[in-house]
Protein backbone atom coordinates (compact mmCIF):
# COMPACT_ATOMS: atom_id res chain seq x y z
CA UNK A 1 0.00 0.00 0.00
CA UNK A 2 1.33 3.51 -0.48
CA UNK A 3 1.47 6.43 2.22
CA UNK A 4 -1.55 8.22 3.40
CA UNK A 5 -1.27 11.91 3.10
CA UNK A 6 -2.63 13.42 6.33
CA UNK A 7 -3.46 16.94 7.04
CA UNK A 8 -3.62 18.38 10.39
CA UNK A 9 -6.46 20.90 11.32
CA UNK A 10 -6.26 22.16 14.66
CA UNK A 11 -4.15 18.43 15.63
CA UNK A 12 -7.01 16.43 14.01
CA UNK A 13 -5.56 13.86 11.55
CA UNK A 14 -7.60 13.22 8.55
CA UNK A 15 -6.51 11.80 5.40
CA UNK A 16 -6.58 14.31 2.33
CA UNK A 17 -8.58 11.85 0.43
CA UNK A 18 -10.90 11.38 2.35
CA UNK A 19 -11.33 15.06 2.92
CA UNK A 20 -11.68 15.20 -1.10
CA UNK A 21 -14.53 12.57 -0.50
CA UNK A 22 -16.62 14.42 1.62
CA UNK A 23 -16.14 18.05 -0.08
CA UNK A 24 -16.94 16.63 -3.41
CA UNK A 25 -20.20 16.61 -2.25
CA UNK A 26 -21.35 20.11 -1.44
CA UNK A 27 -22.64 22.66 -4.05
CA UNK A 28 -19.92 25.29 -5.50
CA UNK A 29 -21.84 28.41 -3.44
CA UNK A 30 -20.91 25.73 0.48
CA UNK A 31 -17.24 25.48 -1.30
CA UNK A 32 -17.10 29.00 -1.79
CA UNK A 33 -17.47 29.88 1.96
CA UNK A 34 -15.11 26.97 3.00
CA UNK A 35 -12.49 28.88 1.16
CA UNK A 36 -12.62 31.75 3.65
CA UNK A 37 -11.84 29.37 6.76
CA UNK A 38 -8.50 28.75 6.54
CA UNK A 39 -5.70 28.97 3.63
CA UNK A 40 -5.55 25.05 4.21
CA UNK A 41 -9.12 24.95 2.82
CA UNK A 42 -8.93 27.36 0.28
CA UNK A 43 -5.31 25.16 -1.45
CA UNK A 44 -7.75 22.24 -1.50
CA UNK A 45 -10.53 23.82 -3.12
CA UNK A 46 -8.35 25.46 -5.68
CA UNK A 47 -6.26 21.93 -6.41
CA UNK A 48 -6.70 20.76 -10.04
CA UNK A 49 -7.05 17.26 -9.07
CA UNK A 50 -10.29 18.58 -6.42
CA UNK A 51 -11.43 20.36 -8.87
CA UNK A 52 -11.48 17.40 -11.64
CA UNK A 53 -12.85 14.85 -8.84
CA UNK A 54 -15.62 17.24 -7.56
CA UNK A 55 -16.61 17.86 -11.60
CA UNK A 56 -16.42 13.91 -11.93
CA UNK A 57 -18.62 13.13 -9.02
CA UNK A 58 -21.04 15.69 -9.77
CA UNK A 59 -21.31 14.86 -12.90
CA UNK A 60 -22.20 11.49 -12.24
CA UNK A 61 -24.95 12.49 -9.18
CA UNK A 62 -25.99 15.73 -9.82
CA UNK A 63 -26.47 16.52 -13.59
CA UNK A 64 -27.89 19.63 -14.33
CA UNK A 65 -29.43 21.52 -17.44
CA UNK A 66 -28.54 25.10 -18.28
CA UNK A 67 -32.07 26.70 -20.15
CA UNK A 68 -30.74 30.22 -21.64
CA UNK A 69 -33.66 31.92 -22.84
CA UNK A 70 -33.70 35.91 -24.91
CA UNK A 71 -36.90 38.09 -24.80
CA UNK A 72 -35.79 41.14 -26.46
CA UNK A 73 -33.20 42.61 -23.88
CA UNK A 74 -33.68 40.29 -20.75
CA UNK A 75 -31.95 37.27 -21.13
CA UNK A 76 -31.98 34.59 -18.47
CA UNK A 77 -29.90 31.62 -17.56
CA UNK A 78 -31.58 28.90 -15.04
CA UNK A 79 -29.82 25.96 -13.98
CA UNK A 80 -32.07 22.67 -13.01
CA UNK A 81 -30.89 19.16 -11.64
CA UNK A 82 -31.74 16.70 -14.17
CA UNK A 83 -34.10 14.75 -11.95
CA UNK A 84 -36.34 17.79 -10.84
CA UNK A 85 -37.08 19.29 -14.55
CA UNK A 86 -40.48 19.44 -13.57
CA UNK A 87 -40.18 21.23 -10.41
CA UNK A 88 -39.16 24.91 -9.06
CA UNK A 89 -35.99 26.22 -11.03
CA UNK A 90 -33.44 26.00 -8.51
CA UNK A 91 -30.82 29.29 -9.71
CA UNK A 92 -31.60 31.66 -11.63
CA UNK A 93 -28.83 34.43 -13.18
CA UNK A 94 -29.18 37.46 -15.25
CA UNK A 95 -26.78 38.99 -17.33
CA UNK A 96 -26.98 41.38 -20.20
CA UNK A 97 -24.40 40.62 -23.51
CA UNK A 98 -24.45 42.55 -26.45
CA UNK A 99 -24.60 40.57 -29.64
CA UNK A 100 -22.69 37.40 -29.22
CA UNK A 101 -22.40 34.69 -31.21
CA UNK A 102 -23.37 31.04 -30.02
CA UNK A 103 -22.17 29.69 -26.94
CA UNK A 104 -19.30 27.41 -26.58
CA UNK A 105 -19.24 25.32 -23.25
CA UNK A 106 -16.85 23.21 -21.42
CA UNK A 107 -16.59 21.31 -17.88
CA UNK A 108 -18.90 24.12 -16.16
CA UNK A 109 -17.87 27.05 -17.78
CA UNK A 110 -19.60 29.00 -20.37
CA UNK A 111 -17.74 31.14 -22.52
CA UNK A 112 -19.09 33.83 -25.76
CA UNK A 113 -17.79 35.35 -28.39
CA UNK A 114 -18.88 39.29 -28.65
CA UNK A 115 -18.86 40.15 -32.47
CA UNK A 116 -19.94 44.25 -31.03
CA UNK A 117 -16.73 44.22 -28.58
CA UNK A 118 -14.36 42.21 -30.08
CA UNK A 119 -14.09 40.72 -26.87
CA UNK A 120 -14.21 36.49 -25.57
CA UNK A 121 -16.46 36.38 -22.35
CA UNK A 122 -15.79 33.31 -19.77
CA UNK A 123 -18.05 32.84 -17.23
CA UNK A 124 -18.83 30.26 -14.51
CA UNK A 125 -22.91 29.89 -13.95
CA UNK A 126 -22.18 28.08 -9.95
CA UNK A 127 -20.19 31.26 -8.84
CA UNK A 128 -22.76 33.43 -10.76
CA UNK A 129 -20.87 37.14 -10.66
CA UNK A 130 -17.60 35.66 -12.09
CA UNK A 131 -16.25 36.50 -15.49
CA UNK A 132 -13.39 36.31 -17.41
CA UNK A 133 -12.47 39.13 -20.53
CA UNK A 134 -10.48 38.56 -22.83
CA UNK A 135 -9.42 40.80 -26.33
CA UNK A 136 -9.24 39.45 -29.61
CA UNK A 137 -6.26 38.84 -31.39
CA UNK A 138 -5.41 41.05 -33.76
CA UNK A 139 -3.83 38.83 -35.67
CA UNK A 140 -7.03 36.81 -36.68
CA UNK A 141 -8.92 39.83 -38.19
CA UNK A 142 -12.98 39.13 -38.15
CA UNK A 143 -13.02 35.16 -36.46
CA UNK A 144 -14.54 32.12 -38.76
CA UNK A 145 -14.90 29.70 -35.69
CA UNK A 146 -14.60 30.19 -32.15
CA UNK A 147 -14.42 27.40 -29.63
CA UNK A 148 -13.59 26.85 -25.85
CA UNK A 149 -12.58 23.94 -24.01
CA UNK A 150 -10.33 21.60 -21.77
CA UNK A 151 -6.89 20.38 -21.54
CA UNK A 152 -6.22 17.45 -19.02
CA UNK A 153 -3.09 16.85 -19.76
CA UNK A 154 -1.66 20.26 -18.46
CA UNK A 155 -4.89 21.00 -16.35
CA UNK A 156 -5.63 24.23 -18.44
CA UNK A 157 -8.76 26.04 -20.49
CA UNK A 158 -7.93 26.99 -23.63
CA UNK A 159 -10.18 29.44 -26.55
CA UNK A 160 -9.07 29.64 -30.38
CA UNK A 161 -10.14 31.64 -32.88
CA UNK A 162 -9.54 30.50 -36.02
CA UNK A 163 -9.89 32.53 -40.08
CA UNK A 164 -9.22 32.21 -43.63
CA UNK A 165 -5.38 32.19 -42.70
CA UNK A 166 -4.47 32.78 -39.23
CA UNK A 167 -5.61 31.12 -36.21
CA UNK A 168 -4.70 32.12 -32.83
CA UNK A 169 -4.97 29.98 -29.13
CA UNK A 170 -5.11 31.42 -25.65
CA UNK A 171 -4.21 29.85 -22.99
CA UNK A 172 -6.52 30.97 -19.43
CA UNK A 173 -3.83 32.42 -17.09
CA UNK A 174 -1.15 33.23 -19.70
CA UNK A 175 -2.16 36.29 -20.68
CA UNK A 176 -1.34 35.85 -24.76
CA UNK A 177 -2.21 34.82 -27.92
CA UNK A 178 0.06 32.41 -30.13
CA UNK A 179 -0.27 30.85 -33.23
CA UNK A 180 -1.92 27.29 -33.93
CA UNK A 181 0.63 24.49 -35.68
CA UNK A 182 -1.44 24.52 -38.38
CA UNK A 183 -4.45 25.82 -40.20
CA UNK A 184 -8.23 24.38 -40.98
CA UNK A 185 -8.50 23.27 -44.75
CA UNK A 186 -11.71 25.77 -45.62
CA UNK A 187 -14.28 24.61 -48.27
CA UNK A 188 -14.87 27.63 -51.05
CA UNK A 189 -18.93 26.73 -49.83
CA UNK A 190 -17.69 26.91 -46.27
CA UNK A 191 -17.86 30.73 -46.47
CA UNK A 192 -22.21 29.76 -45.75
CA UNK A 193 -21.34 27.71 -42.93
CA UNK A 194 -21.70 29.24 -39.26
CA UNK A 195 -18.98 27.76 -37.72
CA UNK A 196 -20.14 29.73 -34.47
CA UNK A 197 -22.38 27.02 -34.15
CA UNK A 198 -21.62 26.13 -30.85
CA UNK A 199 -18.47 23.58 -31.59
CA UNK A 200 -18.61 20.37 -29.80
CA UNK A 201 -15.82 19.26 -26.81
CA UNK A 202 -15.11 15.79 -26.36
CA UNK A 203 -12.20 13.44 -26.02
CA UNK A 204 -10.10 16.59 -25.55
CA UNK A 205 -10.74 18.28 -29.13
CA UNK A 206 -12.98 20.58 -30.73
CA UNK A 207 -15.13 19.68 -33.16
CA UNK A 208 -17.37 21.99 -36.12
CA UNK A 209 -19.37 20.75 -38.97
CA UNK A 210 -18.14 22.29 -41.93
CA UNK A 211 -19.90 21.55 -45.46
CA UNK A 212 -17.94 18.54 -45.95
CA UNK A 213 -16.78 16.99 -43.38
CA UNK A 214 -15.91 18.09 -39.57
CA UNK A 215 -12.84 20.19 -38.36
CA UNK A 216 -11.78 19.36 -35.05
CA UNK A 217 -8.88 21.44 -32.57
CA UNK A 218 -6.98 19.02 -30.10
CA UNK A 219 -6.52 21.04 -27.03
CA UNK A 220 -3.25 19.53 -26.26
CA UNK A 221 -1.33 19.42 -29.41
CA UNK A 222 -2.91 22.26 -30.37
CA UNK A 223 -3.56 21.07 -34.26
CA UNK A 224 -6.39 21.01 -36.30
CA UNK A 225 -7.95 17.56 -37.86
CA UNK A 226 -10.21 16.82 -40.46
CA UNK A 227 -12.87 13.66 -39.39
CA UNK A 228 -14.82 12.40 -42.40
CA UNK A 229 -18.72 12.05 -42.50
CA UNK A 230 -20.24 8.82 -41.88
CA UNK A 231 -20.14 6.34 -44.87
CA UNK A 232 -23.78 7.76 -46.91
CA UNK A 233 -23.80 11.03 -45.53
CA UNK A 234 -23.36 13.72 -48.31
CA UNK A 235 -21.48 16.52 -48.05
CA UNK A 236 -23.61 18.52 -50.67
CA UNK A 237 -26.76 17.39 -49.04
CA UNK A 238 -25.72 18.99 -45.56
CA UNK A 239 -24.43 21.76 -47.77
CA UNK A 240 -28.17 22.39 -49.49
CA UNK A 241 -29.97 21.57 -46.59
CA UNK A 242 -27.96 23.41 -43.58
CA UNK A 243 -30.97 25.85 -43.45
CA UNK A 244 -33.30 23.07 -42.20
CA UNK A 245 -30.83 22.97 -39.05
CA UNK A 246 -31.00 19.33 -39.04
CA UNK A 247 -27.48 18.19 -38.86
CA UNK A 248 -26.18 18.46 -35.34
CA UNK A 249 -22.85 17.21 -33.69
CA UNK A 250 -23.13 16.55 -30.09
CA UNK A 251 -21.45 14.49 -27.07
CA UNK A 252 -23.26 11.50 -26.06
CA UNK A 253 -22.15 9.23 -23.31
CA UNK A 254 -18.62 10.51 -24.20
CA UNK A 255 -18.53 9.89 -27.67
CA UNK A 256 -18.99 12.02 -30.48
CA UNK A 257 -22.77 12.01 -32.53
CA UNK A 258 -23.99 13.29 -35.65
CA UNK A 259 -27.14 14.01 -36.12
CA UNK A 260 -28.00 14.27 -39.69
CA UNK A 261 -31.17 13.81 -41.90
CA UNK A 262 -32.84 10.08 -42.20
CA UNK A 263 -35.70 9.21 -44.04
CA UNK A 264 -36.38 10.99 -47.44
CA UNK A 265 -39.89 10.58 -47.16
CA UNK A 266 -40.40 12.26 -43.73
CA UNK A 267 -38.49 15.57 -43.26
CA UNK A 268 -38.76 15.00 -39.04
CA UNK A 269 -36.79 12.02 -39.14
CA UNK A 270 -32.75 11.69 -38.43
CA UNK A 271 -30.36 9.20 -37.82
CA UNK A 272 -27.93 9.27 -34.97
CA UNK A 273 -24.34 8.44 -36.00
CA UNK A 274 -21.62 7.49 -33.45
CA UNK A 275 -17.70 7.79 -33.96
CA UNK A 276 -16.88 4.44 -32.13
CA UNK A 277 -13.21 4.05 -34.06
CA UNK A 278 -11.64 7.43 -33.64
CA UNK A 279 -7.84 6.36 -35.43
CA UNK A 280 -9.50 5.32 -38.50
CA UNK A 281 -13.09 7.34 -38.48
CA UNK A 282 -15.08 4.81 -37.82
CA UNK A 283 -19.11 5.50 -37.80
CA UNK A 284 -21.98 3.72 -36.88
CA UNK A 285 -25.46 4.12 -37.12
CA UNK A 286 -26.58 3.60 -33.66
CA UNK A 287 -30.89 4.75 -33.77
CA UNK A 288 -33.19 7.15 -36.45
CA UNK A 289 -35.70 8.75 -34.90
CA UNK A 290 -38.30 11.01 -35.72
CA UNK A 291 -38.35 15.16 -34.31
CA UNK A 292 -41.56 16.52 -32.99
CA UNK A 293 -44.36 17.69 -35.00
CA UNK A 294 -43.56 21.33 -34.00
CA UNK A 295 -39.92 21.26 -34.49
CA UNK A 296 -38.58 24.61 -36.33
CA UNK A 297 -34.87 25.76 -37.52
CA UNK A 298 -35.22 27.66 -34.23
CA UNK A 299 -34.81 24.44 -32.34
CA UNK A 300 -31.33 23.22 -30.64
CA UNK A 301 -30.19 19.65 -29.73
CA UNK A 302 -28.73 18.63 -26.35
CA UNK A 303 -27.61 15.59 -24.48
CA UNK A 304 -27.43 14.55 -20.61
CA UNK A 305 -24.92 12.23 -19.49
CA UNK A 306 -27.69 9.39 -19.19
CA UNK A 307 -27.63 9.35 -23.16
CA UNK A 308 -30.96 11.24 -23.60
CA UNK A 309 -31.29 13.25 -26.06
CA UNK A 310 -32.89 16.91 -25.92
CA UNK A 311 -35.56 18.86 -28.64
CA UNK A 312 -35.70 22.24 -26.84
CA UNK A 313 -37.37 25.13 -28.16
CA UNK A 314 -40.73 23.87 -29.49
CA UNK A 315 -43.77 26.00 -29.68
CA UNK A 316 -47.13 25.41 -29.34
CA UNK A 317 -49.90 27.75 -31.86
CA UNK A 318 -50.11 30.14 -29.54
CA UNK A 319 -45.92 30.78 -28.99
CA UNK A 320 -46.75 31.05 -24.80
CA UNK A 321 -45.21 27.74 -23.97
CA UNK A 322 -42.13 26.11 -25.17
CA UNK A 323 -41.48 22.36 -24.59
CA UNK A 324 -38.26 20.00 -24.33
CA UNK A 325 -38.51 17.13 -26.05
CA UNK A 326 -36.39 14.14 -24.48
CA UNK A 327 -35.90 11.37 -25.92
CA UNK A 328 -33.77 7.82 -24.44
CA UNK A 329 -31.88 6.04 -27.13
CA UNK A 330 -31.75 2.82 -25.53
CA UNK A 331 -34.93 2.74 -24.12
CA UNK A 332 -36.55 4.80 -27.20
CA UNK A 333 -38.88 6.73 -24.61
CA UNK A 334 -39.73 10.00 -25.35
CA UNK A 335 -41.33 12.80 -22.89
CA UNK A 336 -42.10 16.18 -22.90
CA UNK A 337 -41.45 18.99 -20.65
CA UNK A 338 -43.12 22.32 -20.57
CA UNK A 339 -41.65 25.93 -19.86
CA UNK A 340 -44.01 28.37 -19.48
CA UNK A 341 -43.22 31.93 -20.77
CA UNK A 342 -43.17 34.89 -23.25
CA UNK A 343 -42.02 34.40 -26.79
CA UNK A 344 -38.75 33.98 -26.57
CA UNK A 345 -36.00 34.85 -29.39
CA UNK A 346 -33.61 32.43 -28.14
CA UNK A 347 -34.15 29.33 -26.05
CA UNK A 348 -31.48 26.73 -25.62
CA UNK A 349 -30.74 23.77 -23.03
CA UNK A 350 -27.37 22.80 -22.41
CA UNK A 351 -26.05 19.67 -20.71
CA UNK A 352 -24.06 21.34 -17.39
CA UNK A 353 -22.24 20.36 -14.22
CA UNK A 354 -21.42 22.51 -11.64
CA UNK A 355 -17.57 23.35 -11.41
CA UNK A 356 -15.55 25.37 -8.12
CA UNK A 357 -13.01 26.70 -11.12
CA UNK A 358 -12.36 30.50 -10.41
CA UNK A 359 -11.20 32.37 -13.06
Amino acid sequence: MGEVEYVDHQHHLLPRDLIFSILVRLPVKFLIRLESVCKQWRSFIKDANFISMYIKYQRKHNARILILVHSGYDRKLYSINIKGLGATTCRLHNFFIATTSEISYCNGLLSYYSFSLSLVLVHNPSTAKEWFMLRRSEHVGTPRGFGFGFDSSANEYKVVLFGPSHCQVYTIGTGLWRPTKNRPILNYKDDHIDYYMSPVFVNGALHWLSCKDIISFDLKSEEFGVIPFPNGVSGEEFYWRLCLSQYYLLELREQLCMVCPGNVTDSNAVDLWILKDWNNNVWVKEDSFVLPPNWSSSCTLSTTPEGEIFVAGCKDISFSRYYIHSYNPQSRMTKKIEFVGKDFSYFRVINHVESPFRL
